[in-house]
């Protein structure tokens, strides 16, 4: 199949898509790249996922994973969520990092998959022991909450600091209550309120509020009613929000 160039390409486009028109896996995957961020041409979804198609049949795996992105979210493609289950796992046994903690949260939602919490912490970990921050986060709540693994509240904090420790807000939020309640650390006000600080900077109305009584009633840190006004004053300015996803993920 031959497509003819676009007007006002560079020769960089011309020769990116002769080498795709002419069956490379790695020039399809980099032409479905180009369309997907609008990188020289006009952004179009439906062009990104036919060239990223065309890659993941033949087996490359970074198409295989964004390809069952746009189908997981409907972009340019009609939703699926079989086969975008069916393509992140392609993509996570060949060793896409974040497809394979995508594919873990397909598991843990029964969404194109079974649900099978076991899987979904299984994935999570293979992740999360590469660095991929979502999959740390996620190997550390199902394993403060027990689901698909034993409930371990030791590695759940070590697993929520990896995250916490790389910016990770919910990470940040989950370590702070763990020191809170003295789940698998000793019980800690300083350390659980200096968790939920940081997480309260990122936007966390939950956050803001521990922080409020914390500095009101001197709970864990020092008594300070300055500082008790401005968090008051942050989640007031705020107060018409709602953290939907802290919500969902409890």
């Amino acid at each position: 199949m031959v497509v003819a160039c676009a007007s006002g390409e560079t020769e960089e486009l011309k020769v990116l898509r002769k080498a795709a028109n002419g069956g490379s896996a790695a020039a399809q995957y980099n032409l479905g790249v180009v369309y997907d961020t609008g990188f020289g041409v006009p952004e179009d979804d439906s062009e990104a996922a036919r060239w990223y198609r065309l890659a993941a049949l033949q087996g490359n795996a970074r198409a295989q994973y964004r390809l069952g992105i746009l189908l997981e979210q409907g972009e340019g493609i009609p939703r699926d969520g079989a086969a975008a289950a069916g393509w992140l796992r392609q993509a996570a046994e060949q060793g896409v990092v974040p497809a394979q903690y995508l594919i873990g949260k397909l598991y843990s939602r029964g969404v194109g998959v079974p649900l099978d919490l076991a899987a979904a912490a299984r994935w999570y970990r293979r992740a999360a022991e590469q660095g991929d921050l979502e999959g740390a986060f996620a190997l550390g709540y199902a394993l403060d909450h027990g689901e698909g693994v034993a409930e371990n509240d030791t590695e759940a904090v070590f697993w929520y600091r990896k995250a916490a420790g790389q910016g990770h807000f919910f990470a940040q939020y989950y370590l702070g209550l763990m020191y809170d309640t003295g789940s698998g650390v000793p019980r800690s006000g300083v350390e659980a309120s200096k968790w939920y600080a940081r997480a309260a900077e990122q936007g966390s109305l939950k956050d803001r509020r521990y922080l409020e009584r914390s500095y009101d009633a001197s709970e864990g840190v020092p008594q300070s009613v300055a500082e008790a006004a401005r968090w008051f004053r942050k989640s007031a300015n705020d107060g018409a929000a709602t953290d939907d996803a802290l919500l969902k993920t409890e």
